[in-house]
């Protein structure tokens, strides 16, 4: 669900603070019966609930996953780094939460979306992208719903004070994707 118009608009490094957008506060409704156990994940700083029945990937694959996202990687501020994945039983559907190792901090996130975008978008992509920003209790969220023919991503960027956003990706394809809707709420 979002609400809000496109991030960062009129945003330049030079009106950082007076072109901050003011979020919305968002609610959702969560089905508890649709989530699965609680995680704690002190590197993150973050407590959460993956889909049900979608276990943390074995230790070899998550290894191999990361070590792929490893050599794409390039020192990029926004290049993220898997810390945690779980997927459902056939694995077709993914939730990663990541860090961002090279956030240049202090930069501030809000300025540094616009850049983001652009170059998720890239001069050759078949990459549909909205985005918003919106407030949940006390958290700030960057909110992409990226898409492709194949693919549908939910990538949430959680904002916090003084430290590097973390992202969190639902990964789904398009055909399964209606069926999760209410889960990734």
């Amino acid at each position: 669900r979002e609400k809000g118009g496109q991030a960062g608009k009129g945003t330049t490094a030079g009106t950082q603070e007076a072109a901050r957008p003011a979020p919305e506060e968002m609610d959702f409704n969560v089905d508890p019966s649709l989530l699965g156990m609680s995680f704690s994940d002190s590197t993150l700083g973050l407590r959460f609930r993956p889909p049900l029945g979608w276990p943390p990937l074995e230790p070899d694959l998550f290894e191999k996953t990361r070590e792929a996202y490893s050599k794409l990687a390039r020192a990029e501020r926004f290049t993220s780094r898997p810390v945690r994945i779980f997927s459902d039983g056939e694995k077709r559907f993914f939730l990663i939460l990541a860090e961002f190792p090279h956030w240049p901090a202090p930069l501030d996130p809000y300025v540094a979306f616009a850049d983001y975008a652009r170059q998720l978008q890239g001069p050759i992509s078949d990459l549909n992208i909205d985005q918003t920003f919106y407030r949940h209790g006390n958290l700030d969220v960057y909110h992409l719903i990226i898409t492709n023919a194949a693919m549908v991503d939910h990538r949430l960027i959680i904002l916090r004070d003084s430290r590097p956003p973390v992202q969190v990706d639902y990964l789904l394809p398009r055909v399964g994707y209606p069926d999760y809707l209410k889960t990734i709420e």
